[in-house]
């Protein structure tokens, strides 16, 4: 894949601070492919099963696991542009301590602030809304009807009158296609914006009476996120998508910060999350993947049997071809040694679209494989593949500025020492409480 300078400058950049794939779509369309390796053939695999058929009909989820650093951003983000390419609307949810499952509202907030379309680069409700009245439009002018406005409107009292999970949803999303199509900022399309957002609280007791809505209370709200996400999905394919392709990144993090009860609360989240869309009358379509470090799983056996039991893979692995096994593990994607070299080759490339340095490359190919077997070797806390890609790019830059060099793999071994150093100084300022 060809990659223009400034978006090479900017992937170097990131990936020579922190290691890390970028987290947002429209700049992972441009970049991701050029320094992929490895999981392309699990992607297309998980795309062919769930994208071209189940997850348009019903709600499917995977669990994707790896050490941190372990390549699963990069792997929700590869997955991301895959289903927008694939007609899915996709969005991306980083978890931290603020944000958790055991408060379904506020992963909604999110997942609607980065509802992503495709083809479209502004994400969020607007542009999701502004697709609804496009789609639609176009689908009554191919039907051929005599007056497309009035066949609009006839069509948006169906949207009242239909039924959702969330019983206000129809009414509300009606209201605020309503103030869309007339490009007005009425009381009434403001308010629906806004509840559709998930502003419950936002709402003057006059805009809920107008729209009908009961006050949520708080002890209301985890079910009242759940039953608004899902009828915002069931919904989507009124915007011309197939469905909803749902990242949820770093699910680890959840579990550093709590223990005990509130453990178990997250554990409990997790398992409704999964089991609920199942109950939805019509289907949810969704693809669901979660991605977490594989202690998750052990923690999961020892709290939590229920969602053990949901996660657990049954027959074969998917990592052995079976396509339906819950648990993605990256760290079998290939050996990796194998993998490593295959970033460092890449990352060559991406180095001189970026600086368009004159490197010899077949030297710089041997010291990519060379660092790849030291890497390959090691066993740290923190994953070799981010330690591997931070230290080729510092060395790729000593190289292009002051001399090429022939490294041994004991000279690359000191050199990896040292990055594994500063990297494990930077995830204890990440993690420390």
């Amino acid at each position: 894949m060809d990659i223009e300078q400034n978006d090479a400058m900017q992937l170097w950049a990131g990936l020579g601070s922190d290691g890390k794939a970028p987290t947002d779509l429209t700049s992972s369309s441009r970049v991701l492919a050029s320094y992929t390796a490895g999981i392309e053939p699990w992607i297309s695999r998980l795309a062919n099963v769930y994208l071209a058929g189940l997850c348009r009909h019903g709600a499917h989820f995977k669990l994707v696991l790896a050490p941190y650093g372990g390549g699963k951003t990069h792997f929700l983000q590869s997955l991301g542009v895959r289903g927008l390419q694939d007609g899915f609307a996709v969005s991306y949810v980083a978890c931290n301590e603020g944000l958790t499952l055991t408060d379904p509202l506020a992963v909604y907030k999110e997942l609607i602030k980065h509802l992503r379309l495709p083809h479209v680069e502004e994400p969020g409700l607007q542009t999701f809304l502004d697709a609804v009245v496009a789609a639609k439009t176009a689908e009554i002018e191919r039907q051929g009807a005599p007056d497309v406005q009035v066949a609009f409107r006839r069509w948006l009292r169906t949207v009242r009158r239909g039924t959702f999970p969330s019983n206000a949803f129809g009414r509300v999303v009606a209201e605020a296609i309503e103030a869309t199509l007339a490009e007005s900022d009425s009381m009434m399309g403001d308010a629906a914006f806004r509840w559709l957002q998930g502003d419950v609280g936002a709402l003057s007791r006059d805009e809920s009476a107008a729209l009908r809505l009961p006050r949520v209370t708080k002890a209301e709200q985890p079910s009242f996120g759940r039953e608004l996400m899902f009828s915002l999905i069931q919904f989507a394919p009124q915007a011309g998508v197939h469905g909803l392709v749902l990242l949820v990144d770093e699910v680890e993090t959840l579990f550093n910060a709590r223990g005990g009860r509130a453990l178990f609360q997250l554990l409990a989240a997790m398992r409704v999350f999964l089991d609920n869309p199942a109950g939805v009358p019509g289907g949810v379509p969704l693809f669901g993947v979660f991605s977490a470090v594989p202690d998750i799983v052990d923690e999961c056996d020892r709290k939590y049997g229920a969602l053990a039991q949901r996660i657990a893979v049954h027959g074969a692995s998917f990592d052995n071809g079976n396509d339906f096994a819950f648990q993605v593990p990256l760290e079998r994607v290939e050996s990796q040694e194998q993998l490593l070299a295959e970033i460092g080759r890449k990352l060559i490339d991406v180095g001189k679209a970026a600086h368009q340095w004159s490197l010899d490359r077949e030297l710089q190919i041997r010291n990519a494989e060379n660092l790849a077997r030291v890497a390959a070797k090691r066993d740290f806390e923190v994953s070799a593949r981010r330690m591997y890609v931070k230290t080729w790019i510092g060395l790729l830059e000593r190289q292009a500025t002051v001399a090429e060099i022939d490294f041994t793999e004991e000279e690359l071994a000191v050199l990896y020492q040292g990055s594994f150093e500063a990297l494990r100084t930077q995830e204890h300022e990440e993690y420390e409480p």
